[in-house]
């Protein structure tokens, strides 16, 4: 009678929830059917998530609940009909019942995060579900709860747009086993059952991410979630631009670009870190056309170079920019090689009913502007690469690449909508437009966009002044505003993250120790739109760049010569399209069965946190033996922590090929050197054989190191040497 009561009270629960939050329940032919031991673990979003799964999971499960939470009056509503079966932390005996009942056949409801989410992403994880599973030989159902955080229930209150009957899903996943190893230690099998679990977590959230989309229609989604009034972009102005007015404003050029004739091909986007820029990117999505983001830093030959391979006819620019940056040489460029059209122009033209028709649009309109045979595996933006190591590739992401891989970031980093983003980096760089644009504005995030990361004294103000959460940069920009910087600039940031370069121990140090924040270091490249690989608060180790991001997978590939590591190959939703060729976009060069080879040789240790050794390219053949060229600017990064130092392989008929030094530290020497690298653990065969003095590292707009124009520098200088060493001696150019 008791089991007939419980059945009916869970098909009116069902019933109501269906009406009233239109609850959706995907999966569930994942949820097994036979007999079997299961834990079933959820994310922890709202006080209806277990009604919720009370209601919709089939059978009878077992809730573990929090004792105090178990003595709310309100729960007792459902303990008097639904087993619950209340735990303390500070007491083993619950955690034995539990055991015993997964022993006996029954199925146990763990919410791992132990309490409600006040952020909307994973939170802290603990061990007891995946000890409960091992201890009980049962297998792992991970479950994700989406919508709940939006209702009353939630804790999200001020963070995103509330609604009374938000609509839900509910997303079952198959089961997993934990495959923790029995013969660990206690303290390190307790620390990796931890890490299975929160890797199950987030790679539930990760996969029931709505990825196959448009940005356009992310946007419209953003805006239906966190509301058209949530501000999230501001810049130099200082007047914020709302969600809703960005999707008008892109709306509204759309509509002037097209009388225009912007209508087909790769549109070339000139443009600073602005947000006309980001309003152009987005108006080019609504039209279906692919913004290629182009740097204005690379030089006239490097731009040149983009516009051929990517075929771009028309480029979006603005007077007002090719003035105050001094591009007047490379505009004219640019005009014997493209039509440019000013944005000044084009707002010119803008009427009244213009703006009109894209309010109307924007109100009631189906979500997007144009062909609905644009997907979310679409071409949406072509980016060119640094070129820190050879001439600059054109990079084709789709949609569904850059909403992926915010997905996989947000997964592991708990931003929410109340942070807010400084974003320096440019938008023409992957980190700056994926993780730094796109990553905000589909998560309600506001960001302020400053033209130039260069600017080390005047940043710090502006992150104060905008009262920014979220910092990013590269090492070489972070350590140029620990220079200037006073500890009450940063007081409001509480996520600093540092790509693009290696995060140096100075660096880290100092931010440490002078403003009491940890830098968070990821791995990235172009082609993985971009992030790879990142640490974060719960999971991070120094001198890594973190763990892989979820719905990543990784092989390593040995590389004759090294022994510990290999080079990394990666799949994944986030991976490329392709490069593209002479601007033909219907046969794009692309990763051979979805692996893209990143070139770069790394170690994955047993907690899967990845320890770059350097570039395929960064490695030489000295006297038989494979030497690392990161490895030795490591250690001189320690003997020499104020100065910059790069160290480039030239050929050799002696040994192969003999390592060069190019440093701007006028006092450095070859004894104290040695000293350093044996000390270090070196041995004598990686000593540069010559050190070469420059009052300056040529360096690439995003930061980096231009080992292209060094290599250059050391071959030239060698190549002199060997036809006249004296004269060298005495050159501008100071030999050691």
């Amino acid at each position: 009678m008791k089991q007939l009561k419980r059945q009916c009270l869970k098909w009116l629960a069902r019933l109501l929830f269906k009406i009233i939050y239109r609850v959706e329940v995907r999966g569930l032919d994942n949820y097994p059917r036979e007999e079997g031991n299961y834990v079933v673990i959820a994310n922890h979003v709202s006080y209806l998530d277990g009604p919720l799964l009370m209601s919709f999971i089939p059978n009878m499960p077992v809730f573990a609940i929090n004792k105090d939470v178990n003595e709310k009056w309100w729960a007792k509503i459902f303990t008097r009909h639904f087993e619950m079966y209340p735990l303390d932390s500070g007491k083993s005996m619950a955690v034995k019942g539990l055991i015993k009942m997964l022993r006996k056949g029954r199925r146990v409801v763990i919410f791992p995060e132990g309490r409600i989410s006040n952020t909307g992403t994973i939170m802290k994880v603990y061990e007891g579900a995946g000890k409960i599973a091992q201890l009980g030989n049962a297998d792992i159902i991970p479950v994700r709860i989406d919508g709940a955080q939006y209702s009353r229930f939630g804790r999200l209150q001020g963070k995103v747009k509330q609604r009374m009957f938000p609509k839900i899903t509910l997303t079952i996943c198959p089961p997993q086993a934990l495959d923790v190893p029995a013969h660990l230690p206690v303290k390190k099998r307790k620390q990796q059952i931890r890490l299975r679990i929160y890797d199950l977590m987030i790679a539930t959230f990760y996969a029931t991410s709505n990825t196959d989309t448009t940005l356009t229609q992310a946007l419209c989604e953003s805006i239906n979630n966190y509301g058209g009034e949530q501000k999230i972009i501001e810049d130099m102005q200082r007047e914020a631009m709302s969600l809703q007015r960005l999707r008008i404003a892109s709306l509204v050029l759309s509509d002037a670009l097209a009388k225009k004739g912007v209508c087909e091909g790769n549109i070339g986007v000139f443009l600073p870190n602005v947000m006309a820029t980001v309003v152009t990117f987005y108006a080019l999505q609504e039209m279906g056309l692919v913004a290629a983001m182009l740097n204005y830093t690379a030089g006239e030959d490097n731009i040149k170079s983009a516009l051929d391979s990517a075929d771009i006819k028309i480029i979006l620019t603005s007077r007002k920019f090719i003035e105050m940056a001094g591009l007047q040489s490379v505009l004219t460029m640019l005009e014997q090689c493209s039509q440019i059209i000013y944005l000044e122009d084009v707002r010119q033209s803008v009427q009244f009913k213009d703006k009109l028709k894209a309010l109307v649009k924007a109100k009631f309109g189906a979500g997007t502007a144009y062909s609905s045979s644009v997907t979310a595996q679409h071409p949406a933006v072509i980016l060119f690469t640094s070129g820190s190591s050879g001439t600059p590739k054109a990079v084709v992401l789709s949609h569904k690449n850059l909403l992926a891989n915010s997905a996989q970031v947000k997964a592991t980093i708990d931003f929410n909508s109340q942070d807010i983003f400084f974003n320096a980096l440019p938008l023409f760089h992957t980190f700056g437009l994926g993780v730094g644009m796109v990553l905000p504005v589909i998560s309600g995030i506001k960001t302020f966009l400053y033209p130039s990361p260069l600017h080390y004294k005047t940043i710090p103000e502006f992150v104060y002044d905008s009262r920014a959460t979220v910092l990013f940069g590269t090492n070489t920009f972070l350590q140029g505003y620990a220079r200037h910087a006073e500890c009450d600039h940063f007081q409001y940031l509480r996520i600093v993250i540092a790509g693009a370069e290696k995060l140096t121990a100075k660096t880290r140090h100092q931010w440490l120790t002078k403003y009491a924040k940890k830098i968070l270091e990821g791995y990235g490249v172009t082609e993985t739109s971009p992030a790879l690989s990142l640490n974060n608060y719960s999971y991070n180790k120094d001198d890594t760049v973190g763990r892989l991001l979820p719905g990543i997978e990784y092989q390593l590939k040995p590389v004759e010569g090294i022994t510990a590591g290999g080079r990394l190959w990666v799949k994944g939703d986030n991976i490329m399209l392709g490069y593209v060729r002479a601007g033909d976009m219907h046969n794009l060069d692309r990763p051979e069965q979805g692996w893209y080879d990143t070139g770069d040789i790394v170690d994955v240790d047993e907690d899967g946190f990845i320890t770059i050794l350097g570039r395929a390219k960064r490695f030489a053949k000295v006297a038989g033996e494979m030497i690392s060229l990161a490895k030795i600017e490591l250690w001189l990064e320690t003997l020499w922590p104020d100065n910059q130092h790069c160290v480039c392989a030239v050929s050799s008929e002696r040994k192969g090929e003999k390592l060069v030094l190019l440093t701007d530290k006028l006092a450095a020497d070859r004894h104290t050197l040695r000293q350093h690298i044996l000390a270090a653990g070196g041995v004598e065969i990686m000593l540069p054989d010559e050190i070469l003095y420059l009052q300056e590292l040529p360096r690439l707009g995003n930061g980096k190191l231009d080992y292209t124009s060094l290599q250059k520098i050391a071959t030239s200088h060698f190549a002199a040497a060997q036809g006249n060493t004296a004269a060298n001696r005495g050159a501008d150019l100071h030999v050691q």
